[in-house]
């Protein structure tokens, strides 16, 4: 029985990627058609459609017959950080009992959806999830008035802390327009007062906080924000 080391890979360019083992008879199709051994590569897509890539890049072997279609996964690299996540629960980050395609896991925190990594639901066939830590995106706040005579600005900064998932997120260069409360028009704009930065705390979820620029302004809701 061969045990089969792998990677997955994200196809949407973020440089994301977790690697394990799947245990499977040598030279095997268990699942999808596709043959294990060094050197196979098949497709597969994520939960917004863009097609990852499973690897097997080596083969050991065990004598345990109890192992066959089980997967461990051993780490999880996450990109846009550059940080890795290797054994953090017992000795292994996720798992599966029925091949490659139905493993699943979380990074630093169970439970929590944006560390979710593999196909969430643990069913073979569904689409692969990414694990993505908060992002801290900086931004600024710029006011506008028009009067006869005179043109005035003002601005604030700060930073929010949101998910980095599709549909849900910030991205950096991002204008945001909010009128003011008397009708002004303002507009927040994402980037530009420090570098991005990541959190691991997935209490952090939604704050936004001034008080690296000076600001004494602090939310525990995003809602109050853009």
């Amino acid at each position: 029985m061969g045990e089969y080391h792998f990677t997955f890979t994200y196809g949407n360019g973020s440089g994301d990627y977790y690697s394990g083992r799947v245990y499977a008879q040598q030279d095997s199709k268990p699942k999808g058609g596709f043959t294990y051994h060094p050197g196979a590569t098949w497709g597969k897509n994520d939960e917004f459609g863009y097609p990852g890539t499973y690897a097997i890049t080596s083969l050991e072997y065990s004598e345990d017959p109890s192992l066959i279609g089980q997967v461990f996964v051993d780490g999880d690299k996450d990109g846009e950080s550059g940080k890795s996540y290797p054994e953090y629960y017992s000795s292994f980050l996720g798992w599966g009992n029925d091949y490659l395609g139905g493993e699943s896991g979380y990074i630093i925190v169970d439970g929590f959806h944006d560390f979710c990594f593999g196909a969430g639901n643990g069913v073979s066939g569904a689409p692969i999830l990414e694990a993505d830590l908060i992002g801290i995106y900086p931004f600024e706040f710029n006011y506008a008035y028009l009067a006869p005579t005179y043109f005035w600005r003002d601005d604030y900064k700060g930073v929010v802390y949101a998910s980095q998932k599709r549909g849900t997120t910030y991205h950096i260069g991002q204008p945001i327009s909010a009128p003011d409360e008397n009708g002004q028009k303002g507009y927040y704009l994402i980037g530009g007062p420090r570098p991005m930065a990541y959190s691991e705390d997935p209490d952090t979820l939604g704050l936004v906080d001034g008080s690296a620029f000076g600001y004494s302004f602090w939310s525990p809701r995003i809602s109050s924000e853009p």
